[in-house]
């Protein structure tokens, strides 16, 4: 999710593709990834179908639609991005959070708040994607923890507002905008690295999250 060089990454091993919902933003990446490192229209959509072939998926949109989208996208991947979480940042997740799972959530939508809010503090996030970095059900992360710290006073959901047809309007029901309505700042004595968000919980909880 922060990393999304790494995200493209894990895709292409085959991990985080239990959701057909995700499936859409995999392709997208996929197709920026391969033309971030060089490769022309034709021999990155010949990669992406030959990866659809080895995981036996069947795409719920058009693949040559999903490649030229990510293809002509002009904005690169992100890749590296330093996110830093204080112990003033996790004693107040522990504050709002009730369980494990919602400390987890609660920690991955602050990094994302960190490394992806506009200037009004707002961040759109895949529920789908973030429901594969963590290693969740997305209907549950949707309905439940996220619901649970929006009513804990944690984060702020924001209504979407589009105009989009077809695959990209229903990727778009996918998309949640949230803000996290606590205080935080850029600095921290704890670094998440190559997206491993389990790792950096248990650094800041001093314990194994729910979702291992």
């Amino acid at each position: 999710m922060i990393d999304e060089v790494a995200e493209v990454k894990r895709y292409m091993d085959g991990i985080g593709l239990q959701d057909k919902d995700n499936y859409y933003r995999a392709v997208y990446m996929m197709a920026k990834y391969y033309r971030d490192i060089g490769f022309d229209r034709e021999k990155t959509f010949l990669k992406i179908a030959e990866w659809v072939r080895k995981y036996n998926l069947t795409l719920p949109f058009s693949l040559i639609t999903a490649v030229v989208a990510g293809y002509t996208n002009e904005k690169k991947l992100r890749c590296c991005a330093t996110v830093k979480v204080s112990d003033d940042d996790i004693h107040r997740i522990m504050l709002f959070a009730k369980n494990k799972t919602d400390k987890l959530v609660a920690l991955a939508v602050l990094c994302c708040a960190k490394a992806l809010a506009d200037n009004k503090g707002t961040v759109t996030l895949s529920v789908s994607a973030l429901a594969s970095w963590l290693n969740m059900d997305r209907a549950n992360l949707h309905n439940r923890q996220l619901k649970r710290l929006e009513d804990a006073g944690y984060i702020k959901r924001l209504s979407p507002a589009s105009s989009l047809r077809g695959w990209k309007k229903n990727d778009a029901r996918n998309t949640t905008r949230l803000k996290v309505t606590v205080p935080y700042d850029e600095n921290g004595e704890h670094e998440l690295r190559d997206n491993d968000i389990l790792s950096l919980y248990g650094e800041c909880f001093g314990e194994k999250p729910a979702n291992p």
